[in-house]
Order: structure tokens, then C-alpha cells, then sequence
């Protein structure tokens, strides 16, 4: 069995309370000096007896001698409910342990569930002001592809205006032409058409100077100085 305050096991003398719980000398002793109640069920700490938890046969041998057999079954009955009472508390003392373990994990565990929700809730609010932002740049896309849509279109506007007054210009002047090639000429057409025969030679149009050793300059101004 244990002590019903540390929960270690009981090895030689151990004391019982009147309220019938069993106690190790060492925490027996600090009770009693400390004055206060009994730990389990908070009543008056009176020690009843000692008792041995570990007797020889011929302690009990001693202690069975002269005892009738009534007195006998009486006391392994007051023995058993002990032993059964005993059970109990170290039953309820491990629920406990255990309940407090389990407590503990379980704050542990909420701890961490909080600080992890701590986190999903700043991630998803990170995520939200960026989801606005790519809403906003969706939104400014959407805008300028409007804008170039509306600058497109005017510019192919103006384009087919300018195509179509050029296709027009080049079909007035193709009708005119074609015009002016069918219709028969005019006598002043046929005057302005015709041209002179072409040139010569050079050698036709202007004679060739003969070259003599006395042409040039210089003879020129020896003849004139002569002449005078």
C-alpha cells in the first residue's frame, strides 16, 4: 500500500488516523508538527495505532494467538474494507494525476491552437490587402485597356478616313489620265508633240579645231602684234 499524502510506498511502520487513512512516519510527524487537518479528507489528524506494513510470521503468529474465530473473520473483514478503501484512493489519486496531465496537455495544446489561429488570422489579413491591391492593378488594367481600346479605335478611324480620301484621290486621277489617253489629240496637241530630229554627232555640230604646232594663245597675241 501507499501513503496517502506523498503516495510512496509504505515499507516498515506506518500510522493510521481515526478517519482511517494511512500515513508514512516522515508525513505523519510533519502533520502533526505543522497542526493542520487530515490531508484527504480534512478532518481532525488523531493517530489510532502504528502499524507494521511489512510483519513476519511471527508477529502475526503473535497476534493471531488466542483470537476466536469470530474475532478472527470480523477483523479480516476490517482488513479487507482498509485494503478496499486503500484501492480506492490510490485509484482516485492516479485519475487525478492523470486528470491533471491531461489538463495540462490540453492548455498546452489550446496555447498552441491559439498562437497557430494568431497566425492563420495575420496570414488571411496579409492576404486580404493583397487580394485588394491585385484588385486595385486589376481594376487600373482593366481602365487602360479601355482607354487604348477608345485610342484604337479612333486611330483606325482616322486611318480608314485617310485611306478612303487616298482611294478616292487615286481614282480621280486614274479616270483622268485614262481620259486624257483616250480622246483623240488636237492640232495643238499634235504641234506640242512634235519635236526636232535629234542632234548629230558632236563632231557635226561643232568642227574639230586643227591642231598646229602655232595654235594657242600665245601665237594668237603674236599675230595681233603683226597685224598693228
Amino acid at each position: 500500500m501507499k501513503c496517502n499524502f506523498c503516495w510512496e510506498d509504505l515499507e516498515g511502520q506506518a500510522v493510521v488516523t481515526a478517519c482511517g487513512h494511512l500515513f508514512c512516519s516522515e508525513d505523519a510527524a510533519k502533520i502533526l508538527r505543522d497542526e493542520g487537518g487530515c490531508p484527504v479528507c480534512d478532518q481532525p489528524f488523531r493517530v489510532t495505532n502504528d502499524v507494521e506494513m511489512n510483519p513476519t510470521e511471527h508477529w502475526i503468529n503473535m497476534a493471531m494467538t488466542g483470537v476466536t474465530p469470530e474475532l478472527a473473520m470480523r477483523t479480516a473483514n476490517e482488513s479487507l474494507k482498509f485494503y478496499i478503501s486503500q484501492m480506492e484512493l490510490e485509484c482516485e489519486n492516479k485519475m487525478n494525476i492523470f486528470g491533471n496531465q491531461c489538463r495540462e496537455q490540453c492548455q498546452g495544446m489550446k496555447s498552441k491552437c491559439i498562437e497557430k489561429m494568431e497566425q492563420v488570422r495575420k496570414a488571411y489579413e496579409k492576404l486580404g490587402k493583397r487580394c485588394g491591391l491585385m484588385e486595385q492593378e486589376v481594376a487600373n488594367l482593366t481602365k487602360d485597356k479601355q482607354e487604348l481600346q477608345e485610342k484604337f479605335s479612333e486611330t483606325s478611324r482616322e486611318f480608314e478616313s485617310v485611306k478612303h480620301t487616298s482611294t478616292q484621290r487615286v481614282n480621280r486621277e486614274d479616270h483622268h489620265f485614262s481620259v486624257v489617253e483616250n480622246r483623240e489629240p488636237t492640232r495643238r496637241d499634235r504641234l506640242s508633240f512634235h519635236s526636232p530630229a535629234p542632234p548629230g554627232p558632236r563632231d557635226q555640230i561643232w568642227p574639230a579645231r586643227q591642231k598646229s604646232a602655232n595654235s594657242g594663245p600665245l601665237n594668237h597675241v603674236t599675230s595681233k602684234q603683226k597685224h598693228c
